[in-house]
């Protein structure tokens, strides 16, 4: 079976306005067909043709988690990464183009997997930390300006920057580790005891009523940064925000569900 690389990359205009993500396995072929506008949509319509940033992947998983990531991300911190690697934001792929037959490498990628079968592909699972590419890592480290509210030897606090109500706090732990399961018992331990403290200091600034504390922890549970952390969120009787609303199971479907997680412990 033939072997792949994998590119998450990011393009803009001549005027670094707009800036777009994509993901590919032919770099190459696919910043030409964005150059040519051989790819009707977003980057024909905004005249996006010059590469500014890309990372390359072993695994198709990798690549498509990565993508999702810098997608949701705020665009200033979409700014700040490019502005690490490439900080006069020049058109990375120069020169390529400028003695190669590009209708033969476009042929040549037409043999390769497009984006919908990458996302079929089956293989090794996104298992790697990548610290280096964690924004709250680069919080931890000083790189990334956040409001801080609390800080020890491992746990850091800081408010969110879309918060649900004012004083929103994110909790987390200085170790990186990508989810609450993934954690050790120790920085987890440590997490729990700064959210015990933190939730009543919120409160009592923002004279609320009381707090939800969340962990999201995988995409469908709508995790966008892969790194623990948990949300106090101060809660007000008139902030209009209502609770899930809940479904009761079938006759006999609780005692099935539960006999399948005892056998998960």
């Amino acid at each position: 079976m033939a072997r792949y690389q994998y590119y998450v990359y990011i393009m803009t205009n001549k005027w670094n306005t707009t800036l777009y993500i994509g993901v590919t396995n032919d770099i190459y072929s696919r910043v030409y067909q964005h150059k040519k506008k051989l790819i009707q949509g977003f980057t024909s319509k905004y005249n996006i043709n010059k590469l500014v940033y890309y990372e390359e992947y072993d695994y198709i998983d990798d690549a498509i988690c990565r993508e999702k990531q810098l997608k949701n991300w705020h665009r200033q911190w979409k700014i700040n990464l490019t502005n690490e690697l490439n900080p006069s934001w020049e058109d990375l792929s120069s020169g390529w183009y400028g003695h190669t037959n590009c209708h033969a490498e476009l042929v040549s990628a037409s043999h390769k997997l497009d984006y919908e079968t990458l996302k079929q592909v089956q293989g090794d699972k996104l298992r790697r930390n990548n610290m280096s590419d964690c924004i709250f890592c680069k919080i931890i480290a000083g790189e990334i300006p956040a409001t801080k509210v609390y800080e020890d030897d491992k746990v850091m606090a800081f408010l969110d920057i879309n918060p649900v109500n004012p004083g929103h706090t994110l909790v987390i732990p200085k170790k990186h580790s990508e989810n609450l399961v993934g954690t050790a018992d120790e920085d987890l331990c440590a997490v729990i005891k700064a959210v015990k403290k933190i939730a009543p200091a919120v409160m009592k600034a923002l004279e609320a009523g009381g707090f939800n504390l969340g962990v999201n922890n995988g995409a469908p549970a709508g995790q966008l940064v892969n790194h623990l952390h948990f949300h106090i969120m101060p809660r007000f009787d008139s902030d209009g925000y209502e609770l899930w609303s809940g479904r009761p199971y079938i006759e006999g479907q609780a005692q099935q569900i539960a006999e399948k997680i005892k056998k998960e412990l």
